[in-house]
């Protein structure tokens, strides 16, 4: 790894440990802002806060996306990191719903709002980065290093929220993780100051070949390309939001597990991913990027109704292979998509395009998921959320294997 690759991945590493800490934390954040609803109620509505940062992440896309490809890849995540750092500081110090009444959810929706749109530069970014960074040496295993971080970030905020959930914790204590996770952001972007720009950007800037308007020549010239972009977003974001997040508060909600007892799952399926991410973009250079994500979607249509079988068992070393499953298919998808979508786009419009197609998709189907998968469980439809998870699979592997043919 280099310096690079290294200050790429903890930047997006403290991005999504902040971003997904909240997710984790949905249940204990609904009485401190929402306790004007009845329980389920305000899980609901604390999901929907969730939901509302996805909502500002194709904001992100076209601001974020234009900076990148006009100015410059560095510029656009290092900005990123800089607005996630202030946003998480003002979650950090928010006054909770006793003390400043309906004005606490108003802020903290907007903050999340704001957090998305940072999110949104920086996840997609950080890929188009690492890929041009590679120069195409061995750019499956360049790439990967997003999805580890990214995975290893959701990873950190689920211990972070095991740790505030222990009994003995002060309430307050939910604090500490945003307060950290400021400083960090802050660390991360004066580190990304002094990095280089990609060869790719530099050559089309040097050669006066960047696109002026770079969203209206992705809107133009690439419709299949963002139709691919935006299935293979929205199975990620339902694949990792209702199987290893939401699924977390659906077996405490029907007292299948302890909540210590799915944070366990939980952490060990997510920290199976961050393990094995690497190691599949190698299989991945040694054979095909995409044999391993189409093996990576079948083994997803088919493990997905079957976590919530084995959940209703109530049998913890079933239910923990399924979850050994779900990151081996998770990590088969995750590794080689960078590359994947590397592949479908120019460098003149790369960075808007992928940020585009994929941050449009997370919000109508990604930061819904829990929140759908919570109404179809108040409904008593236990078994839709993994038959939903297994369509999104499907569509996004028929999607892709359009692209698989051209090759």
């Amino acid at each position: 790894m280099n310096k690079s690759t290294i200050t790429c991945s903890i930047g997006t590493l403290i991005e999504w440990a902040e971003f997904t800490f909240y997710a984790y934390m949905s249940y204990k954040f609904a009485p401190l802002f929402f306790p004007m609803f009845q329980a389920n109620t305000a899980i609901l509505a604390s999901f929907g806060t969730f939901a509302i940062s996805y909502f500002a992440r194709p904001l992100g896309s076209i601001l974020f996306g234009h900076i990148g490809d006009k100015h410059g890849r560095k510029k656009a995540f290092s900005l990123s990191i800089f607005l996630m750092a202030i946003t998480t500081l003002s979650m950090g110090i928010l006054p909770t719903y006793n003390l400043i009444g309906i004005a606490a959810p108003l802020l903290l929706i907007l903050l999340r709002f704001l957090q998305g749109i940072a999110v949104a530069g920086e996840f997609t970014g950080a890929a188009v980065y690492m890929v041009e960074s590679s120069n195409y040496n061995k750019p499956y295993l360049s790439s990967s290093w997003v999805s580890t971080a990214s995975a290893a970030g959701m990873l950190l905020g689920a211990f972070a929220a095991l740790i505030i959930a222990l009994p003995s914790m002060p309430t307050w204590t939910w604090r500490i993780p945003f307060f950290i996770g400021s400083f960090a952001c802050l660390l991360g972007f004066y580190i990304r100051k002094n990095l280089s720009e990609t060869a790719e950007y530099s050559d089309l800037n040097r050669t006066h070949n960047l696109e002026k308007l770079p969203l209206i020549t992705v809107l133009t010239n690439y419709k299949i390309q963002i139709l691919q972009t935006a299935a293979l977003a929205a199975f990620v974001g339902i694949y990792i939001y209702i199987c290893n997040i939401w699924w977390a508060s659906y077996v405490v909600e029907q007292h299948y597990f302890s909540n210590l007892e799915a944070k366990t799952l939980t952490i060990i399926g997510q920290g199976s991913v961050v393990i094995l991410i690497p190691f599949m973009a190698i299989l991945a250079e040694r054979y095909s990027g995409r044999l391993i994500m189409s093996l990576g979607f079948v083994g997803a249509i088919i493990i997905a109704p079957l976590l919530f079988f084995a959940s209703s068992t109530q049998i913890f070393y079933m239910v923990l292979a399924m979850h050994i499953v779900y990151a081996i298919c998770n990590s088969a998808v995750t590794a080689p998509m960078f590359k994947f979508l590397a592949d479908i786009f120019p460098a003149s419009i790369r960075y808007t395009g992928q940020a585009l197609g994929w941050n449009v998709s997370v919000a109508l189907f990604g930061g819904t998921a829990p929140l759908f998968a919570q109404y179809l469980f108040s409904q008593g439809l236990n078994f839709l959320p993994g038959i939903y998870v297994s369509l999104s699979a499907l569509t996004a592997l028929s999607m892709c294997i359009i692209f698989f043919k051209k090759k």
